[in-house]
């Protein structure tokens, strides 16, 4: 838009409130986009003045024969949203505080000073405790109910 690059002159030529116009039109769709990108209990309108922010101290970068402001303004968005989901996101496995202990090598009822827990009653990922699955051999899974089995029975032989 036109009202667009003259806001962004104006404000590149040191009047910064001119960026106060490019923020009131862009801010109900960048909310908008940004709800969309990350879960509810994200500080949205945080996400939003960093967006804006970002886009006023690079604005010198701003290139119009590249694309529109409104195409560039939601780029810095959609990143800033990766960056917030990226930054949630837990780390699997190169966090653990200690490798999960082997069943057979771990007393059944001994807990440890730590936690108070046994070793194999949790595993500590993240700061998170989980409850960890007792080791069932497959000799001791229940059998299928003959029923709920898809094929038929074998034919006897004979």
């Amino acid at each position: 838009m036109n009202d667009d690059l003259d806001a962004i002159r104006r404000v590149l030529a040191a009047d910064v409130e001119s960026f106060r116009r490019l923020v009131e039109r862009y801010q109900r769709p960048l909310l908008t986009l940004i709800r969309n990108l990350t879960p509810p209990d994200t500080d949205h309108e945080g996400v939003a003045q960093e967006v804006f922010l970002a886009a006023f101290r690079s604005l010198a970068a701003f290139d119009p024969k590249r694309s529109a402001f409104s195409t560039w303004l939601f780029t810095i968005a959609r990143n800033r949203c990766r960056n917030e989901l990226t930054r949630r996101r837990p780390v699997v496995g190169a966090e653990f505080q200690s490798a999960p202990p082997a069943a057979s090598s771990v007393p059944a009822a001994d807990p440890t000073p730590a936690t108070g827990t046994t070793p194999a009653a949790t595993f500590v990922s993240a700061n998170i405790h989980l409850p960890a699955l007792p080791y069932v051999p497959p000799t001791e899974f229940l059998p299928v109910p003959p029923t709920l089995n898809r094929r038929p029975p074998p034919e006897p032989s004979g």
